[in-house]
């Protein structure tokens, strides 16, 4: 088998982005409401809200971070086949760069989520927060064409 890698595609990583974010949210929902009484944290005041913000915020932070870190992947990205790779090396980001990519998904999303679509008018597929933080999406899949430079063909 061997491993093949191209962009990863608007709408499948829009889909991604949409699994891991309802699934976050409805965890970070049923967390608040067992730790702080409430499920959003508009729903109250003092303490429970700070707590329920924090969990909001946070948890997805952690998951998104830690796993395109560990992972080079989501929950979401890994049920369509997609990685988030450094743009240079091809390998998993460090942490730094899973930071800044974190920033940039705000700063993409800010100006009407130009910054998303921005993955729509380039061949990499790559948006704002891609190059911001130096990464990129790639689908990766298995073949059984041996792709080696000079490889006897069947």
């Amino acid at each position: 088998m061997t491993r093949v890698l191209r962009a990863g595609g608007f709408w499948r990583r829009a889909v991604a982005l949409a699994v891991d974010w309802i699934w976050l949210f409805a965890l970070a929902g049923s967390l608040s409401i067992v730790l702080f009484g409430v499920a959003l944290p508009g729903a109250a005041s003092g303490a429970a809200a700070t707590g329920a913000r924090a969990l909001h915020f946070g948890l997805p932070a952690l998951v998104l971070v830690g796993g395109w870190w560990l992972c080079g992947t989501t929950p979401g990205k890994y049920l369509l086949d997609l990685r988030v790779v450094d743009h240079r090396s091809g390998g998993r980001p460090p942490l730094w760069r899973g930071l800044l990519r974190l920033f940039g998904y705000a700063v993409a999303a800010a100006p009407f989520g130009l910054g998303f679509v921005l993955a729509v008018a380039n061949r990499d597929r790559r948006a704002l927060h891609d190059y911001l933080a130096g990464t990129r999406v790639v689908v990766i899949e298995e073949t059984d064409v041996d792709l080696t430079l000079g490889a006897p063909t069947a």
